[in-house]
């Protein structure tokens, strides 16, 4: 991909940015589209989908932070660019960091109208208040990814010492190496025991969801794994349990989940934990999984978008026929049984019917079970469209054996349990840090408080330590400004009373005593 390609994206955060319409970004995606097309299949999912979300934005965004959320968006999309599509390392880095500052914006978008970002039922539950605002919420998010962001440059920079800049070309990297791109992988695609971070990160408006949730920053994880699975081979088992363990926890916690758009993170973090699984071991099967379910998930994001939308609630009670519809070729592609979603299911082993059948009994439960009622708008046609781009170009083979997928039939109504409506509890392990932290710094800061108290109640003390400060700066002065150029001045005269005949022999000799040393050696 042409580098210069790499600045549209940017170039359109600037316009937005100023004319606050959105329309670079429309312009700038369906560019990108037109010049790269099917070159790389990651590349082309999310062009399509960002020229998708964009438009979809247009009829949907509806705050005062129109240039902040329109120019985040843009450099959203064009670090996701750069992340997919250099190999150099520094490159990669950089897509990678401006990811995490781009969703930290966005999940800010509504920090003067908190109340429409809220995430949660408000109830006390465990000692914390299950309710996080917008900014609670951005600064979970980043307080969570930036510790993956600095593991990722200390494993990155480790490899490019060893193997050069070019990340496709690089052999096994050392353990700690490794471990911190595995690290790196696992806390931006929100598997276990990062995971609640991207629950609270709903307090963004519904595009940037289906934005992230789709074709960036949690994706990135998996697609970081499978970028590098030559340089990671050695490690497969532990991306494969850690993903294992994340896929099955989303899963079975989505069913619980009473806000739609936390069903749907539940299920992002189920499905990369699946992609993270065989990212190292089978990469292509991973990337298959990622396609489907960046289509399938940014359907089901807007679909439920425009509920949300049109009831002005985060809980809305039904959805528009046509937003039904979107629903259901979504749950179609993550099922197998269109052609992207084949693809993916048919590089997969049968033991993943469990987590499809999962699936299927969230999104129906939750989704299509709910009443239809409202007219279609142009947010659930564009919903539509991006579930229909699961038609992709490529021939499959249907397996009858994904049909044991709906058998989830009977998770669809699953009694409540309140330890998996509260997610097993894992957001309260987030705000016992939060508190530790808090109790770190209170400490420090009375214990400084202490310390310049007792200094303060001994003048003495203090005209002391500055008279020796005085006094040290005094023999600095004297030795920079006297007895250094004293000296120098002395060594001048020196020197300058040999002939030159003596530097150019004693030159000549040392050249000729290395000549000599070579030759012997």
């Amino acid at each position: 991909m042409n580098p210069y390609l790499l600045a549209l994206p940017f170039a359109a955060a600037i316009v937005d940015a100023a004319t606050r319409r959105g329309y670079a970004a429309v312009a700038a995606s369906a560019a990108l589209l037109a010049l790269t097309g099917l070159s790389n299949p990651l590349v082309f999912l999310l062009n399509s989908l960002y020229l998708i979300i964009s438009i979809y934005s247009l009829w949907y965004i509806d705050v005062e932070k129109r240039g902040w959320y329109w120019g985040w968006m843009d450099a959203f999309y064009g670090s996701m660019l750069a992340f997919l599509a250099s190999d150099n390392w520094l490159v990669v880095a950089a897509g990678w960091g401006g990811l995490d500052a781009a969703s930290w914006a966005l999940i800010l978008t509504h920090e003067e109208h908190e109340d429409r970002g809220w995430v949660g039922d408000g109830a006390r539950r465990a000692g914390i208040t299950w309710l996080w605002r917008p900014s609670d919420s951005a600064l979970r998010a980043m307080a969570t990814v930036e510790l993956g962001t600095a593991a990722l440059l200390i494993g990155l920079a480790q490899g490019a010492s060893l193997y050069g800049p070019n990340i496709g070309e690089w052999g096994v990297l050392p353990p700690l190496a490794a471990a911190a791109v595995m690290l790196a992988a696992f806390v931006k695609s929100a598997q276990l025991p990062f995971t609640d971070w991207l629950m609270t990160a709903m307090s963004a408006p519904t595009p940037v969801s289906a934005l992230l949730h789709s074709a960036t920053m949690v994706a990135a994880g998996p697609i970081l794994l499978l970028r590098l699975s030559p340089a990671l081979a050695p490690y497969w088992p532990y991306a494969t349990a850690v993903g294992l363990a994340t896929a099955l926890y989303g899963g079975v916690v989505a069913l619980w989940q009473r806000e739609p758009k936390v069903v749907l993170a539940s299920s992002t973090a189920s499905y990369l934990g699946l992609a993270t699984a065989l990212a190292v071991e089978s990469p292509a099967a991973a990337a298959a999984l990622v396609m489907a379910h960046g289509y399938s998930k940014a359907a089901l994001f807007m679909a439920v978008g425009e509920g949300i939308h049109e009831q002005g609630t985060r809980t809305p009670s039904g959805y528009s026929p046509l937003a039904k519809a979107a629903i259901a070729v979504a749950l179609a592609n993550l099922l197998g049984f269109m052609p992207l979603g084949g693809l993916a299911k048919s590089q997969m082993p049968l033991w993943a019917e469990v987590f499809s059948a999962l699936t299927f009994g969230y999104v129906v439960g939750k989704l299509l079970l709910a009443k239809t009622e409202g007219r279609p708008s142009p947010l659930s046609a564009l919903a539509l469209v991006a579930s229909l781009m699961s038609l992709y170009p490529l021939s499959y083979r249907f397996d009858p054996l994904w049909l044991l997928a709906l058998a989830g039939a009977v998770l669809v109504k699953p009694p409540h349990v309140e330890a998996l409506a509260r997610r097993l509890y894992l957001p309260v392990a987030f705000a016992e840090v939060g508190s530790a932290a808090a109790s770190a710094f209170r400490s420090f800061g009375l214990g400084d408080s202490a310390v310049d108290s007792a200094l303060w109640s001994i003048p003495r003390g203090f005209l002391a330590a500055a008279r020796a400060v005085a006094r040290a700066d005094f023999a600095v002065d004297s030795a920079f400004h006297s007895s250094v150029p004293s000296a120098v001045m002395a060594a001048s005269k020196r020197i300058s009373s040999i002939a030159v005949e003596t530097y150019l022999y004693a030159v000549g000799a040392a050249a000729l005593a290395v000549v000599v040393a070579l030759f012997l050696l």
